[in-house]
């Protein structure tokens, strides 16, 4: 059983979320200008908080495209 609460999510989960590529998101990691949010560890497992995701990602939609770009929007297609 899983015993972590619903409103954390794995590396996994951030991807299907933000439909962006894992290179993508510890791109966005890696860049504190990202404003992308700080993951915390958890018995061994990286994890996020669904709110600040959720929050990054309105953030993110939106910014104006030419921000969007240098910030290294390559979706993965659906």
């Amino acid at each position: 059983m899983n015993d972590i609460p619903s409103r954390w999510l794995s590396v996994n989960d951030v991807i299907r979320l933000t439909r962006f590529s894992r290179s993508s998101i510890n791109n966005f990691r890696a860049d504190p200008e990202s404003g992308f949010p700080l993951p915390i560890e958890v018995r061994g497992r990286i994890l996020f908080l669904r709110e600040e995701i959720d929050a990054w990602m309105a953030k993110f939609e939106t910014a104006p495209r030419r921000q969007r770009m240098r910030q290294g929007d390559d979706r993965v297609a659906a």
